[in-house]
């Protein structure tokens, strides 16, 4: 079983190191016109003004709810991860979790051990529903919604006629995790829609992408971190805030690829939860015969990231002078010479310059970094290493046990009543 996209005839096309395969047939009409129009119903998403971060009000954070519904882009990372993290990280008695938690994990392990042993290819609709248990035990309930989903997973075929105009990233051969020649296992695609709004594509490569060893270890557990891997990637992308303040801090948030502190928390933390189930679920792929930690690997990437666009690497570059045509050399006489041949010419002058703002980010701190007030820490670049302030625990599980009991004691009310 051949690793690679085939069609009858292919084009390799170099790219920043990599090599694109991408195949020469021409896409049908159908699937030019869908391209098309999905151009034109993307729209640039609205962006909260710098400072204006509200307050969870979940019972989670500052508030009560139960039935919270998290604003778009609208967060910051700490208080996104701290929030989503309290409400399902493993507890002896399970006092953080609602009763559609509860319900969702029962259904997601029930589902998992029905379809682990099958030879069958996962399809879209399967993982969709995985999809769906995650989003309600993980995440709230906010991305899957059933009048208006937030996202939505779809698993590609190396056969599939659209997949080189729809997700063209996974025919990319990259290296990476001990094979030169890897494909990558999955993307997410974020964008904002006319009368939609805010919504996350997340494209899986399906098992026939890989051979060898790589189609063994592509297991149906395998194939659900990777689902839970982009499920945080739209998660944070949906929720987390872009303005120009926390774009300056993007190394300690979200990260330049994705891979930041508050991804690897909140990844960390699902995977202990997945582990604490024993049910064979990961949300972290551990490959059999290397030692390999996705965490240090993550980590060691944005490190990477951080070192190339650091304030010390960057040369802040002002624009010239609008006013000028020419550079100027010091020599008063040869820029005389060179102004006057420019006016021979006809040259007009060049348009004024656009000062554009260049951000300088700030310098990445440690993994283990905490500032007073977060409840979440990580204590090494490893897997495994995320902890959870006991006190905020607690706090949380009296929170929602106490709506709870007055939940129910409101409707048992309006019954006697009736």
């Amino acid at each position: 079983m051949d690793s690679t996209y085939t069609t009858d005839a292919n084009t390799t096309v170099p790219r920043d190191g990599l090599h694109i395969t991408v195949p020469t047939e021409t896409p049908s009409i159908f699937i030019q016109k869908m391209a098309k129009l999905k151009r034109w119903m993307e729209v640039k998403p609205k962006i909260s003004r710098k400072g204006e971060h509200p307050p969870w009000q979940g019972y989670t954070g500052v508030g009560v709810q139960l039935d919270f519904k998290p604003e778009f882009y609208a967060y910051q990372g700490r208080v996104l991860a701290d929030a989503t993290i309290l409400s399902f990280y493993p507890t002896d008695d399970d006092l953080n979790l609602t009763p559609s938690q509860i319900t969702a994990r029962g259904e997601l392990i029930a589902l998992y051990n029905k379809l682990k042993d099958r030879e069958e290819k996962w399809s879209t609709f399967q993982m969709t529903r995985f999809a769906y248990f995650f989003d309600q035990f993980f995440f709230f309930g906010a991305m899957m919604k059933k009048a208006r989903p937030r996202t939505l997973p779809v698993v590609w075929k190396p056969t599939d006629k659209s997949l080189g105009t729809f997700a063209k990233l996974l025919t990319v051969k990259c290296s990476g995790r001990n094979n030169p020649n890897s494909t990558v296992h999955g993307f997410t695609e974020g964008r904002s829609y006319r009368g939609y709004g805010p919504f996350v594509a997340i494209h899986l490569a399906s098992r026939d992408f890989f051979s060898g060893f790589e189609w063994e270890f592509r297991n149906l557990s395998m194939m659900l971190a990777t689902l839970v891997h982009e499920m945080v990637h739209a998660y944070l992308d949906l929720f987390l805030c872009r303005c120009e303040e926390c774009t300056v801090d993007r190394p300690n948030t979200f990260g330049f690829e994705g891979h930041g502190p508050v991804f690897l928390m909140i990844l960390d933390a699902i995977d202990c939860t997945l582990k604490s189930w024993d049910a064979g679920l990961v949300g972290l792929g551990s490959i059999p015969r290397y030692d390999f930690d996705e965490i240090r690997y993550l980590r060691g990437r944005e490190i990477r990231m951080a070192a190339k666009y650091s304030p010390r690497n960057r040369i802040r570059i002002e624009p010239a002078d609008a006013r000028q045509s020419y550079q100027q050399s010091g020599n008063e006489e040869a820029d005389g010479r060179v102004k006057a041949a420019e006016e021979d010419k006809g040259e007009t002058a060049p348009k004024p310059a656009r000062r554009h703002k260049i951000l300088v980010y700030n310098e990445m701190r440690g993994l283990q970094h905490k500032e007073p007030g977060d409840v979440v820490q990580m204590l090494d670049s490893k897997i495994g290493s995320v902890r959870v302030d006991p006190s905020a625990l607690e706090r949380t599980c009296n929170t929602l046990q106490a709506q709870l009991k007055a939940k129910s004691s409101h409707k048992l009310g309006w019954l006697t009543r009736k």
